[in-house]
């Protein structure tokens, strides 16, 4: 404030320019910290608005586990095989990738984080992942809920995945819903894209409104569900999913068990429908 009073009109003038592109510089970093990441450029973002944005440096709003996984379906005498860590985070990524490391009678441990209690009907997510192909092991980025809604059985169900990447580096989708009766519900799928490149950074987007449902990686929209018996019934019934980052162990591990790393997700909620729940 000295210099103020004490400089000539000119100095004032330009000390107080300086100070105003000082504070604008530091909204916008600060902006920048809560901003999510844009995806494909096919992807309208105009009626999106942001719910969630991580950046992976900590894991304040994701909670460890699922209701299941880690099975291996060969002949492994423990079912489930694993307990559920949080991924390794360094440098602002977060890696996905089991561990043999016996405890609690599991003798794997492999990341599992899913954003219960938050979930989300309609909107887009967005993610810059990176698999690395690897023995027995499945890789996911996935919507889901527990199907608590009606008494069982039977029970509403609903699952959509974002993608899922195989040992031998196959990428597919499936979107189960309907009535989980024994175990299964009806579901589109599995749906193979060919849109894997093991070892590479790559953006991925869903969008889902209720006319349709939309897979974009790199991109370049790769698949478009407009089933209306599908999307008839995510419409009329409770329908909002958890985000889930997972993988689970499907065979032998061996010593190349693969990972799946992530950079960032963002979260949007569709403006004029959504349903963003945060229990």
């Amino acid at each position: 404030m000295l210099v103020l009073y004490t400089s000539t009109k000119n100095e004032r003038k330009s000390i107080m320019k300086t100070l105003i592109a000082i504070i604008i510089m530091m909204i916008t970093l600060c902006s920048c910290s809560i901003t999510g990441r844009m995806g494909s450029p096919e992807v309208d973002m105009t009626d999106l608005e942001l719910v969630r944005h991580d950046d992976f440096n900590t894991f304040d709003w994701w909670g460890v586990g699922s209701n299941w996984g880690g099975w291996w379906v060969l002949s492994h005498p423990i079912k489930p095989c694993c307990r559920y860590v949080q991924p390794v985070v360094t440098d602002g990524v977060a890696i996905f990738q089991p561990r043999i490391e016996p405890k609690d009678g599991y003798p794997y441990a492999i990341a599992k984080i899913n954003s219960y209690p938050f979930m989300q009907k309609y909107g887009c997510w967005t993610f810059r992942f990176k698999i690395n192909q690897g023995h027995g092991t499945r890789h996911a980025i996935w919507g889901w809920a527990d199907s608590n809604e009606t008494p069982k059985p039977p029970s509403l169900y609903r699952e959509i995945d974002f993608i899922e990447v195989d040992e031998y580096g196959k990428m597919k989708i499936n979107v189960h819903y309907g009535f989980r009766i024994k175990g299964k519900s009806e579901q589109i799928g599995p749906i193979y894209l060919n849109a894997l490149k093991p070892g590479e950074w790559q953006v991925m987007d869903f969008k889902w409104t209720p006319d349709e449902m939309s897979w974009y990686v790199d991109g370049k929209r790769v698949y478009k569900m407009t089933n209306k018996r599908v999307l008839k019934w995510f419409n009329e019934n409770p329908s909002g999913i958890w985000t889930m980052l997972d993988q689970d162990i499907i065979g032998p591990v061996g010593m190349h068990p693969g990972s799946m790393i992530v950079d960032y997700i963002s979260i949007y909620r569709l403006k004029e429908y959504s349903i963003s729940i945060f229990q």
